[in-house]
């Protein structure tokens, strides 16, 4: 009861945010033959899995209603004195569903019984919400490479794109849910967030797939307890009263796939994915934990073995000994080769005597560099073939446990355990070596649930999440730079890098960007409490949160990088060889970046039956939450009042590098007038109403009417807080121009460095200081109709997002007819200023139409279609938006969302052929031809949406005089073509377009979307067969690809109108699942 007390305080101080239940309610009516309510039945609602029950009564409405259940087959018994037994079977209840299950008593003893083996409704009958659910027999029983996708990556989350209104990202791992942008999502797992909130992206902290239960998409106007615009909650599968397992292995290889229609060969490929899983009571000696202690386990790992094939451009052996007596220009003539320390006189023959070479460059071509062996002896380009074989695996293991104390508490615990090594090739030489990134994924869930009485029930949850990502370089650059003989670096640290080494026209020896400890780290607290009072059911809740994020970037320059255009010999490989770069530069390891946060929430939901036939959802959230905040003072934002850079307090100060600009000023956040914590006043204002309505008109569960509307809060996620720590004044990049000065280069091998050396021109962000939670407000109008088995449901969504956050370059003059100079800045001693803050918008219009029938008689199928419009500032490119063309000018970047098709058509399907025993034909057949004929199931995927929007583009020049260099062009036609005249070699008219005037003092007038790319027709299919043995196991053999017709689905066409040769051709298909060239993967599944 102590919990009980204290609840109402922590729903006014306490938080969270995207976490919530995964548990379901029955409810219903129970009424006599003339329709008369039924007070004070007795209600038993038994889990089958488990024989686990719970027993109520019902109301004086003869209303009754039970909550806190878990996902699952479920019976409902029904007694009341003066009428027959009621019992139905098999329902099944759906995670965080309401099933509404009316019963009408039969007039007799209560020792007869009335079974009824009926469906449960197929609409949603009690709130105004629009979701859809996927089983985890479903996932299984439809091509398992759909699954799979991409890179067979994709994991259980390739299933929402089977959803009405939901839209993947072309190229990405992001989704669009009823008009959500890719950072209103949420993804949840038995009631805890997967990852860091607001991000959006699918994370790979997900379960393995023999572990779900089922997954919910709730796409619009969910209740308030949900907090973000769309989330995805998963419910893991729970050990029962049989002991049950599986074992699956998936193979696929080059060789039985289909070329991409733009290439000549089948890439290589071996593919083996294997895994198994087992569940059932806990049976220790002397303990029998039937009923009441059930164990879950699954294991699943992969194999991915394929090539990156290299097109390296490397010395020619004359080259690397300094001969270049045969190299020449595009015309044939020969490249003299100047000698920069003889009055720029040419080399004797060409030839760099011995003696003048660098022994530091003959370490670095040697080390780095192998001898050509493709083409002939003076092949310059693309004159290295070499293959290095990837194999990139993961291990999974998901294990869970629940146990029953008692008829009123039970409580249940999972651990996801992930390691995903991925060492695939670095730069752009095959001996570079491969990279050493170990994925490190662990997640803890904790329930615990408390049935007050029939009608209260307390839930807590603990949650953990830890994410890391360390990616480092295969070699230690330490050891590489002593043997080198380089001198003057200022790091001293032995990290896994190289030095880079940029030598115009042949492959640059380098790497990307490292980091050494990318932690991810949240904990959650959830409680919620659920009071039924007559014709109110009342849910509190509250969340607390709190995050972690980790950061310690290598820069690519730690051990040097040295860049050599040819400016001094007229050859690039010439003025390597003597060891002059024209520029180099240095960095120091940045410290490691330790930012936390904190969020609160707390949220009451009221579903009040208003009347018989409609309920009203009645619900308030509030949110708050603490900006991310660095620990050692090293975050920093930009003051537009003042120019100066901010940083949090003195200790900041102090960390700022000695060799930042001096004609930038920095201060700390007392001084500006800023708030210390995070640079940015906290947002306080965050009331969030949702209400939702389900009518019954009449009277029955088989048709409906719903409606729904309600505010939602887009959280902030920590890529806002990386985006301002770590760097801008404490970064320590040092630049040096190389020179020669009375016949002497200013520096060279093996001493690249001068003394001390210049930041350049400075690149910052900032935030502004009263930056915000931007918010949704949804709402949609739903007709639903159970017929024949099939459930319909036609729905208008509507999404409107305010105040999103968007991108300026503050330091951008206006656009002008002056040519740009570095004094038309606002603030000349910077370069860019990129400034976050609120001001986009976004509008969504959609139509779904949805045909579901669950899987009956050996038909399952799901068929939507959606029409879909949205309106929006600049493209979703994450949570801070896109950095718009003209600073003063937001307007301009309104127009088509680029990742949403106008329409989309997906429908599912399962059908297992009526042969064999226990089916429509051949039930009688012999053993033999039954095993022959029977157990057949085909299964698929189709697919049909309309293009996806794009923009027209060009490079290289700056009509607005702004310093921006490229963009949008004008618009002078439609430039979409009829499309009967729409081509690979010209998919849209690009004569429609012009490229503004050099200095016309404006940006191009085109908006962005305007034009329409190739759309998709594609059909995954699966051919399935099981043979049973004993009494309920079964093997299971499987065929099944994606794009089975190899229709080719193209990919947009280039639309930069600065390349004549290329623009409006198309060259690529689209990704695996929108759908690349055929594939196949082979299965084998074995059931007990």
């Amino acid at each position: 009861m102590k919990t009980l007390c204290i609840a109402p305080l922590l729903l006014v101080l306490s938080g969270g945010l995207s976490a919530q239940s995964t548990f379901g309610t029955i409810v219903g009516g129970v009424r006599d033959p003339a329709g008369a309510a039924i007070p004070r039945a007795k209600i038993v609602i038994t889990n089958e899995g488990t024989n686990v029950s719970k027993e109520t009564a019902t109301g004086e409405s003869g209303g009754y209603e039970v909550t806190s259940l878990s996902p699952g087959p479920y019976t409902v018994t029904v007694e009341a004195a003066g009428f027959q037994r009621y019992v139905q079977r098999r329902i099944n209840l759906e995670t965080a569903q309401i099933l509404r299950i009316d019963v009408e008593m039969s007039v007799g003893q209560l020792t007869e019984t009335v079974n009824v083996e009926s469906q449960a409704p197929l609409v949603e009958s009690e709130t105004g919400a629009v979701s859809d659910v996927r089983t985890g027999r479903q996932m299984r029983e439809l091509p398992l490479n759909f699954v799979r996708g991409d890179a067979f990556g994709g994991g259980i989350f390739k299933f929402m794109s089977l959803s009405p209104g939901s839209f993947r990202y072309e190229g990405a791992s992001s989704h669009s849910f009823g008009g959500s942008r890719s950072n209103q999502n949420s993804f949840v797992m038995d009631g805890v967030t997967m990852g860091d909130q607001g991000g959006g992206q699918i994370t790979p902290m997900q379960p393995s797939f023999e572990s779900v239960q089922e997954m919910k998409l709730n796409m619009v106007t969910a209740s308030a307890e949900f907090s973000n615009v769309a989330s995805v909650t998963v419910t893991t599968k729970s050990g029962t009263n049989e002991l049950h397992g599986s074992a699956f292995w998936q193979y696929s290889t080059g060789s039985l796939n289909a070329r991409n229609f733009f290439q000549t060969r089948v890439p290589f490929r071996v593919y083996n994915q294997f895994g198994g899983s087992l569940g059932g009571p806990v049976m220790l000696p002397g303990y029998n934990g039937r009923n009441r202690t059930f164990f879950f386990g699954a294991f699943e790992g992969n194999r991915d073995h394929t090539q990156t094939n290299f097109n390296s451009s490397v010395p020619t052996a004359a080259l690397r000994q300094g001969n270049f007596s045969r190299v020449t220009n595009a015309s044939g003539a020969l490249i003299p080769i100047l000698d920069p320390f003889n009055n720029n006189q040419p080399f004797a023959g060409n030839i760099i005597p011995a003696s003048r070479i660098s022994p530091v460059s003959l370490k670095v071509q040697e080390r780095f560099y192998p001898l050509p062996n493709f083409g002939g002896a003076d092949l310059l380009n693309q004159n290295l073939r070499a293959t290095v074989t990837n194999a990139p695996y993961w291990n999974h293991f998901d294990a869970r446990g629940d146990h029953r104390f008692s008829a009123a508490n039970s409580m249940y615990g999972r651990f996801t355990w992930r390691n995903m090594p991925t060492p695939v090739p670095e730069g752009q030489l095959p001996n570079v070596g491969l990279r050493d990134q170990l994925r490190k994924i662990r997640q803890l869930s904790v329930v615990d649930t408390h049935v007050v009485s029939p009608t209260v029930v307390n839930e807590v949850r603990f949650g953990m999440a830890r994410h890391e990502n360390p990616r480092q370089g295969p070699l230690s650059g330490l050891p590489i730079v002593r043997d080198l003989g380089l001198r003057g670096l200022t790091n001293t640290q032995d990290i896994r890098a190289i030095p880079v080494f940029n030598i115009t026209g042949f492959s640059s020896i380098t790497q990307i960007d490292f980091n050494s400890g990318p932690l991810n780290l949240f904990y959650d607290f959830i409680e919620n409490l659920t009071i039924i009072r007559n014709k109110h059911s009342i849910k509190l809740g509250f969340n607390f949160r709190t995050g972690q994020l980790q950061n310690q970037p290598i820069p690519n320059r730690v051990f040097g990088q040295y860049d050599f255009p040819g400016t001094f010999t007229g050859f690039s490989y010439a003025d390597f060889l003597l060891g002059i770069p024209r520029t180099t530069s240095r960095s120091t390891p940045q410290e490691r970046v330790d930012g936390t946060n904190q969020f609160y929430a707390g949220f009451i939901q009221d579903d009040f039956k208003v009347h018989r036939n409609v309920t009203l959802n009645l619900g308030l959230r509030y949110e708050w939450m603490n900006p991310y905040s660095e620990k050692t003072g090293r975050q920093f934002s930009f003051d537009p009042r003042t120019g100066n850079l901010v940083v949090p307090s003195e200790q900041g100060l102090r960390q700022v590098s000695p060799i930042f600009p001096r004609a930038i000023t920095v201060v700390t956040a007392a001084q500006a007038g800023f708030p210390e914590r995070g640079l940015r006043k906290g947002d306080g204002n965050n009331f969030d109403p949702r209400i939702g309505l389900a009518w019954r008109p009449f009277g029955h569960a088989r048709s409906v009417v719903r409606a729904g509307w309600g505010v939602y809060r887009n959280q902030l996620s920590s890529s806002t807080f990386s985006s301002t720590s770590g760097g801008g004044p404490f970064t320590s990049d040092e630049n040096f121009t190389n020179v020669f000065t009375g016949g002497r280069p200013l520096f060279q091998f093996p001493e690249p460095f001068l003394a001390a050396g210049t930041l350049g021109a400075q690149n910052v962000t900032g935030l502004a200081v009263n930056l915000f939670n931007a918010y949704t407000t949804q709402w949609n109008f739903t007709l639903e109709q159970e017929f024949a088995g099939t459930g319909f449901r036609t729905s208008y969504l509507g999404t409107r997002s305010t105040n999103l956050l968007y991108r300026r370059n503050l330091n951008q003059p206006p656009a002008s007819t002056t040519p740009f100079n570095n004094n038309r800045r606002p603030f000349p001693q910077y370069n860019n200023i990129t400034f976050v803050d609120n001001g986009g918008n976004s509008m969504y219009h959609a139509l779904q139409v949805e045909a579901e029938r669950k899987l009956t008689r050996g038909v399952y199928y799901q068929v939507g279609w959606t029409w879909a419009k949205q309106l929006s500032h600049g493209i979703d490119s994450g949570e801070q938006g896109a950095t718009i063309a003209d600073a003063f000018d937001r307007s301009s970047e309104r127009g088509d969302d680029l990742y949403l098709s106008r329409h989309r058509m997906v429908a599912s399907y399962i059908w297992e052929l009526p042969f064999g025993p226990g089916r429509k034909w051949g039930a009688n057949l012999n053993r033999v031809a039954a095993l022959l004929a029977g157990g057949w199931r085909i299964a698929g995927v189709t697919l049909f949406q309309t293009g996806q929007r794009f923009t027209p583009t060009f490079a290289g020049r700056d009509p607005s005089n702004t310093n921006t260099i490229g963009g949008r062009p004008d618009r002078t036609g439609n430039g979409n073509l009829p499309k009967s005249q729409r081509t690979l070699d010209r998919w849209f008219d690009f004569t429609a377009f012009a490229l503004p005037p050099v200095n016309a003092g404006r940006f191009g007038n085109s908006g962005i979307g305007v034009l329409e790319g190739p759309g998709t027709s594609n059909f995954d299919l699966g051919l399935f067969k099981y043979i049973p043995f004993r009494e309920s196991g079964r093997v299971e053999l499987s065929l099944s690809t994606t794009n089975t017709f190899n229709h080719p689905n193209f990919g947009l066409p280039a639309a930069n109108l600065s390349a004549p040769n290329t623009v409006g051709r198309i060259s690529s298909l689209q990704g695996q699942d929108e759908s690349g060239p055929r594939t196949v993967i082979l299965g084998l599944r074995i059931e007990f």
